[in-house]
């Protein structure tokens, strides 16, 4: 990892550290390719904005860089920039596999198909480790209702939210670790304590992902959109990135209660 060293005083210094894509956190990824400029202002006063983005560094000592500093800065970052696209762009060669799918193989692709091309192509993730914790991505049968109640009005909640922030909070509320199953309300606690309580825990692990490979967080999110059927229906308006992936079920997502309102046969 290259670092670039802005000293204004021998005292007063700031290293931005260029990490290569597979390096980035999720919250650097956003920071980066996630967040918007503001349109309306003078050209280099965006220019510093963008820097301040894209590097992470302090509108101080981006000030105070010469010339060669921000080009380095630059170049760093379009080359970061690249690499995400060119993994970005990997979903649209999963795409076009499975468009070719049907004649290759002379039927219809399913879920099963999907994730060995994903895994072909190197962006379908079942873990995320960070230091000496991992989380597991495992298929969600034993979810309880009270997680899909809470994924749901996580979503809803942060609609308005980046793509990746979305990936961290589902992850938080879905993945397997050490730090044990999702919280279930106990049989003397309110449901003040126990919403507490649950926030924690969730809050703990978001911060987590946060702070983990993007490039895996985004790879265990793949996971649950193409291995259960409530994460794609209830995550796929806000997942732009699998959108494309998506409607290519082997039966309708199950419903505990049917539209209609008439209960189903036991």
């Amino acid at each position: 990892m290259t670092t670039l060293r802005i000293a204004i005083a021998d005292d007063d210094v700031h290293e931005i550290e260029l990490k290569t894509f597979d390096q980035l956190t999720t919250a650097e990824f956003i920071r980066m390719a996630e967040r918007e400029d503001e349109p309306s202002d003078a050209t280099l006063t965006k220019d510093k904005a963008k820097l301040i983005r894209l590097t992470g560094a302090p509108d101080r000592f981006i000030r105070y860089m010469t010339d060669s500093e921000v080009e380095q800065a630059y170049t760093y970052v379009l080359g970061v920039l690249e690499s995400s696209n060119e993994h970005i762009k990997k979903l649209s060669e999963v795409n076009k596999t499975l468009e070719e799918w049907e004649e290759a193989h002379e039927r219809k692709w399913n879920v099963e198909d999907a994730k060995q091309v994903m895994e072909q192509f190197g962006i379908f993730r079942s873990s995320v480790t960070m230091g000496d914790t991992t989380y597991d991505a495992k298929p969600l049968g034993t979810a309880h209702y009270g997680q899909w109640i809470d994924l749901e009005s996580a979503v809803f909640t942060l609609k308005d939210a980046t793509e990746s922030e979305l990936y961290a909070q589902t992850l938080a509320i879905l993945m397997h670790g050490a730090d044990g199953k999702y919280p279930v309300q106990a049989e003397h606690e309110s449901l003040e304590e126990y919403s507490e309580r649950c926030g924690s825990y969730t809050s703990e692990r978001v911060r987590f992902f946060m702070a983990a490979p993007w490039v895996e967080v985004m790879g265990c999110a793949a996971f649950f959109f193409f291995n259960d059927q409530r994460y794609e229906a209830i995550c796929n308006p806000f997942m732009r990135r699998f959108q494309n992936l998506s409607g290519h079920r082997r039966s309708a997502m199950r419903r505990v209660i049917p539209q209609s309102g008439d209960l189903m046969r036991s």
